[in-house]
């Protein structure tokens, strides 16, 4: 669907328009606006808001050089070779700065470009200032001949000063890329913004529980990879990085698009601010990226470019992904190179939005070669395996390369924050088929063939709620549930008065791991409570109590 936004009719394109591309690292796209809460003030990126269109974009695949890749040639990582962080793209792929370039654009690329461009000069490139390492200080610059200078300051202020002294300078057309350092792990803000959020209310994500059934075995093995509810101060305080990083990207976004209309160019310059992947922050406990969930495969994308979007326009699905920046920004541009049309795989978004045109299903990677390198972030020793996945508006397919068949498939209609795995679910057994199939056809029909890519993980589903990731029992929580079965009402009585004082929630499960009931708690102390069952269909069932810091959990049957 797409809401209120549509390619303006009846205007005239401007002859090659300036770009001006804003790419994040490992950016959540719940950190910017409007997903953030009324405490955090980001007037830069809410002028290309307001002014623009939010879209709905994913990645291909939720680690940075790969997407980056993908973003520069229209292919998926499997086509262009860039499958990790330590391997360049295939040669005889043109990326598309060498076609603006060809086509009398003046490129110029400042910050975080690829992670493996710095040993060669850029050809077609009049201007280039890259970092790779993500160091907030003291960081290693590169310039067109490869030469290294390390560069004393704020790596974000040095950016933003660069991006800024281009801005004032550069010839019409130009395509001016800054690759913003935030927010990588762990962000650090400038002075200007940093605690400027100390004390306000930082939200948790919705979804701050783990899987409870039928979820990846290795998912919380490497505590290193995953929080627990004694983490929720830690995670509060990396929120809370992540929204004074973004703030510094605000202040630049004010003072380029003042910069672009003073020199009389904003109306003719399209303005993208996205993301190179998405990252787990706390959603079902799990920290880092290179996952198929919504949050490291969806990314940041808002659009200003008064040609193509009425102010305040929302793009919902259309089934854009990194695959069709490419084909957007030449077409933008009026740029037909039937070279790079034979290549690429993408879509411009324009064509996308048409009515009939959006991509049906969406195909995701994350590919583990053999000769993956140790210090990788998602190294060869991993427990991880590899996955493809397949999304449409209603359903994601995910197949994992375990030793055991190891799958997910959540129905996003009914379940979009999608905590709970179907694929076991007798209801879901011709859904599950069909997705198999779309996922089968899509990796022949784009040349998913990678033959280094078939290691497989000693990796399976858990099948029972997993008592090994749950926090630990509360103090005084021995529980008598009567009566068990059940029918109307549940009664709950403690052995020891129950300290709700740091919050303490009920939660009912099915066993296919669906939440059913929520109850707060909210007395100082208490002896007994009580839950209504009567809505509850027969069956078991499984009552998690959880404080801040500990839970447990208690079946009981429902049988009416």
């Amino acid at each position: 669907m797409i809401l209120s936004a549509y390619v303006r009719q009846g205007m005239s394109q401007p002859a090659q328009p300036n770009f001006l591309v804003v790419v994040l690292d490992d950016a959540e796209f719940s950190m910017l606006e409007p997903y953030v809460p009324d405490f955090v003030l980001q007037p830069g990126i809410d002028s290309i808001v307001s002014k623009g269109a939010i879209v709905q974009m994913h990645n291909v695949q939720s680690y940075c050089n790969p997407s980056r890749y993908s973003m520069l040639t229209g292919l998926y990582p499997h086509n262009h070779g860039a499958t990790d962080n330590a391997t360049p793209v295939n040669p005889e792929f043109t990326l598309l700065t060498k076609v603006l370039s060809n086509h009398d654009y003046h490129v110029a690329i400042d910050g975080k470009f690829t992670n493996t461009t710095h040993t060669k000069t850029m050809k077609g490139i009049e201007r280039w200032w890259i970092t790779l390492k993500d160091k907030y200080s003291n960081a290693s610059f590169y310039d067109a001949a490869g030469t290294e200078t390390i560069m004393t300051g704020h790596s974000t202020q040095i950016i933003h000063d660069t991006a800024t002294t281009w801005l004032n300078n550069l010839e019409p057309p130009f395509f001016l890329w800054v690759g913003e350092m935030v927010p990588h792990r762990k962000p650090v803000p400038t002075t200007a913004n940093k605690d400027v959020y100390e004390g306000e209310p930082i939200p948790m994500p919705a979804t701050f529980y783990p899987f409870t059934i039928d979820y990846p075995s290795f998912l919380y093995y490497d505590d290193a990879n995953f929080y627990d509810n004694a983490d929720s101060a830690l995670l509060q305080e990396s929120i809370q990085l992540n929204y004074e990083c973004l703030n510094d990207l605000s202040d630049f976004l004010l003072n380029a698009i003042e910069i672009l209309r003073t020199r009389g160019l904003l109306e003719n310059t399209f303005i993208i601010i996205v993301g190179d992947n998405g990252f787990m922050n706390g959603e079902h406990m799990i920290y880092g990226k290179n996952t198929p969930y919504n949050e490291a495969m969806r990314v940041p994308c808002f659009i200003r470019y008064a040609p193509w979007f009425t102010p305040g326009s929302v793009v919902d699905y259309t089934g854009f992904q990194s695959i069709d920046f490419a084909a957007t920004i030449l077409d933008a541009a009026g740029i037909d190179d039937p070279s790079f049309n034979i290549q690429s795989l993408g879509k411009s978004l324009k064509y996308l939005m048409e009515p009939g045109n959006e991509r049906l299903i969406q195909y995701f990677e994350k590919i583990k070669l053999v000769q993956a390198t140790e210090d990788e972030e998602d190294g060869v020793d991993s427990l991880s395996p590899s996955f493809r996945a397949v999304k449409s508006q209603s359903y994601k397919y995910i197949k994992y390369s375990c030793d055991s068949v190891t799958e997910e498939l959540f129905d996003l209609t009914i379940d979009p924050l999608e905590t709970t795995n179907q694929v076991n679910n007798p209801f879901y057994a011709t859904i599950a088929d069909e997705y198999r199939w779309k996922l089968d056809s899509l990796s022949i029909a784009l040349d998913d063939t990678i033959t280094g890519d078939t290691i497989l993980r000693h990796c399976n589903l858990v099948s029972t709620i997993a008592t090994e990731v749950l926090p630990e029992p509360l103090t005084g929580d021995e529980i008598v549930l009567s009566p068990n079965p059940v029918n109307q009402s549940l009664n709950l009585k403690f052995a020891t008065p129950l300290s709700t004082n740091n919050g303490t929630t009920l939660k009912v499960f099915n066993t296919i791991g669906e939440l059913m009931l929520v109850k707060e708690l909210s007395s100082a102390s208490m002896l007994e409570t009580s839950i209504s069952t009567i809505l509850l269909p027969d069956g078991l069932y499984f009552l998690s109590l959880e404080g801040k810091t500990k839970a447990s959990l208690h079946p009981f049957v429902v049988k009416h």
